[in-house]
């Protein structure tokens, strides 16, 4: 789970004044630092395969292509390189 101040910073999206203190806080406190780096860092290995992510990202683009492509001899020579 993404919780403020553990796993990443939230500021408002403007508001240098609150993103200035956040990043000011995160260099005077190497202890915390790093913990917020291990917890989100273990929050990716947890919840993102990159083997699923690349079959899902292949799945989508072969379907995109069948639905543009009017070129059926080239489709089926994409289709075939992309298995």
């Amino acid at each position: 789970m993404i919780i403020n101040g553990e796993t990443r910073l939230f500021f408002e999206p403007g508001n240098v004044k609150q993103l200035a203190k956040s990043i000011f806080n995160l260099l005077n406190s190497n202890d915390i630092a790093k913990e917020m780096g291990l917890k989100g860092k273990n929050f990716v290995r947890k919840n993102f395969d990159i083997s699923k992510l690349f079959a899902s990202s292949r799945k989508s683009m072969k379907k995109r292509y069948r639905s543009k492509s009017t070129n059926y001899e080239h489709q089926a020579d994409l289709l075939s390189i992309m298995g």
